[in-house]
């Protein structure tokens, strides 16, 4: 945990292990490569169990990632986070959570709904080629 940032540390753990788990996914994948032809993963497949998992976690990962965009104002005029009250918006740790929000978007919701976007459009291709 980061010293004095107990809620971004622990949001930032959460945030990270989707990531993470595509990462380990792909090793899996990398390694297998090296097991007995039966054995071995083939990549469409490893894609196809991301894209699963993509899938299953999308509105997990959307809400996640907009956690640090949701503040709500005190009577004396600061700003919390909705969801963790102890984070004031437009300190430290706040940025900080922005910042792996923002990150979680762009490679968890983004590349997910441009993957999807994309196979749409090749899917013709892909099947002609069979």
């Amino acid at each position: 945990l980061l010293p004095g940032f107990r809620t971004a540390s622990c949001y930032a753990f959460i945030a990270m292990s989707f990531p993470v788990v595509c990462l380990w996914l792909l090793l899996v994948w990398r390694v297998s490569q090296f097991w007995k032809e039966e054995r071995r993963w083939k990549f469409s497949r490893a894609v196809s169990l991301m894209g699963q998992v993509s899938m299953t976690e999308f509105s997990t990962i959307s809400n996640l990632a907009l956690v640090p965009f949701m503040c709500y104002s005190h009577p004396n005029g600061m700003h919390s986070l909705l969801k963790h009250p102890d984070v004031i918006c437009g300190q430290e740790q706040h940025t900080f959570m922005l910042v792996i929000g923002i990150m979680l978007l762009v490679l968890g919701v983004l590349f997910f709904l441009v993957g999807c976007a994309y196979a749409t459009v090749m899917l013709p291709a892909w099947t002609a080629q069979r």
